[in-house]
């Protein structure tokens, strides 16, 4: 490991890179699934029960 300081960091990071690899493998990437859309009744119940909250907390608050 003779050379520059550059040099010897990149070669020093690709060999504890490959070792890593070779010892525990690498781990692949899981597909992200969206969550499932909600339907106009659900998203009225919702806003319901939100507007609800609100009522109950400015009631409370007086």
């Amino acid at each position: 490991m003779q050379g520059l300081v550059d040099r010897k960091l990149i070669t020093l990071t690709t060999l504890i890179y490959s070792v890593g690899k070779e010892r525990l493998g690498l781990e692949e990437e899981r597909v992200r699934k969206e969550p499932p859309r909600l339907n106009r009744r659900q998203v009225l119940i919702q806003n319901l029960r939100r507007e609800l909250k609100q009522l109950r907390r400015r009631y409370c608050s007086i």
